[in-house]
């Protein structure tokens, strides 16, 4: 049986509140930056900078957080080759909070079994730059209106620091440092 399949992340969202209890916390619709395109492994010589829509979500009764991506460029594979970020059709992609992201970085960098995404010889990872508070949006209400909460993310986003290699299995295996708000 052939399923034609193109992901929504709405519908997503509303499935895994539907079946688990998950709650939306945090949404960053069509994020473009080039320190983000480049820690996914994109590569921007090639016209592959990352637009994307994140919503960062928790199902409360077992705190777990997880993200929801939809890359709306570059296009997603048209089969699911486990090579990219942005493949369609299996959890490919784990993350951990870390507070020594360029001990670990070194540490891989060390290590067999796993892949960069950024195969750039001199890769490194970067921070994201600062965003504004109309670059992403709170699900809760008061949260969204409140400024000085949409600074506190705006302050947090420009911290953030990633990278993300790839094991024998094709897990994406991501290390980031500095998302404070979010997995507590």
């Amino acid at each position: 049986m052939k399923h034609n399949v193109e992901f929504d992340i709405y519908k997503s969202v509303e499935f895994y509140a539907e079946h688990f209890g998950a709650i939306p916390l945090q949404k960053f619709a069509n994020f473009t930056q080039t320190p983000f395109t480049k820690n996914l492994g994109f590569s921007l010589k090639k016209n592959e900078e990352v637009d994307i829509t994140t919503i960062y979500t928790i199902i409360p009764d077992i705190n777990l957080y997880f993200e929801l991506m939809q890359f709306h460029h570059p296009k997603k594979a048209k089969k699911l080759n486990h090579a990219k970020s942005n493949d369609l059709g299996v959890i490919n992609h784990i993350s951990f909070k870390v507070t020594n992201i360029d001990e670990i970085f070194n540490s891989f960098k060390k290590s067999d079994g796993f892949e960069f995404l950024n195969t750039e010889k001199n890769y490194k990872p970067e921070k994201l730059v600062a965003i504004s508070s109309n670059e992403f949006e709170f699900f809760e209400t008061a949260l969204e209106n409140d400024p000085k909460e949409k600074s506190k993310v705006c302050d947090i986003v420009s911290g953030i620091k990633f990278f993300i290699v790839k094991d024998f299995n094709g897990i994406h295996w991501e290390f980031e440092q500095g998302h404070s708000d979010i997995g507590g």
